[in-house]
């Protein structure tokens, strides 16, 4: 009996080693960085939640024509914070038009950040070299809102 209260204490001791390195790891991965929620994380094809993530694209103002008469580009690349993701949905019979009852959230922000970007290809531009652009301050699945997102096909 003795003999078997001691093994069970250094199982216990080994599981308690063992949860004290689990919480050394998490807190060395959080103060890297390396949150559970990071975007390289997430496997795209299972997850069924709203994330934020980094989005880039090729912005470009419209043409000015300079003294010389020639005619200046100005363009660059964009990154911005977006989001992406999966929201469950759903829809019944009714008895009543249009005969269902549907509920189809949408992967949306929660809050925007307003910012200046100066494009990196505008040589000789005249104009204003900058843009305005908006960064997901965060995300989640919510009924969509027309007064920010494009909602067609949407309204049930």
């Amino acid at each position: 009996m003795l003999y078997a209260l001691e093994e069970m204490l250094l199982k216990l001791n080994r599981m308690m080693r063992l949860s004290h390195l689990v919480v050394i790891f998490v807190v060395v991965c959080l103060g890297l960085g390396l949150s559970p929620a990071s975007a390289s994380l997430i496997n795209p094809r299972t997850t069924l939640q709203c994330h934020v993530r980094s989005y880039s694209f090729r912005a470009t103002k419209p043409p000015i024509v300079n003294e010389n008469g020639d005619l200046v580009t100005c363009e660059g690349e964009v990154h911005v914070n977006s989001c992406w993701g999966r929201c469950d949905s759903s829809e019944i019979g009714d008895f009543k038009m249009p005969f269902k009852v549907s509920r189809h959230p949408v992967c949306t922000y929660t809050g925007r950040v307003v910012r200046t970007v100066t494009l990196s290809e505008c040589q000789g531009y005249p104009g204003d070299p900058t843009i305005e652009v908006f960064d997901a301050a965060g995300c989640a699945c919510r009924l969509c809102d027309s007064d920010f997102t494009s909602c067609e096909n949407l309204n049930g």
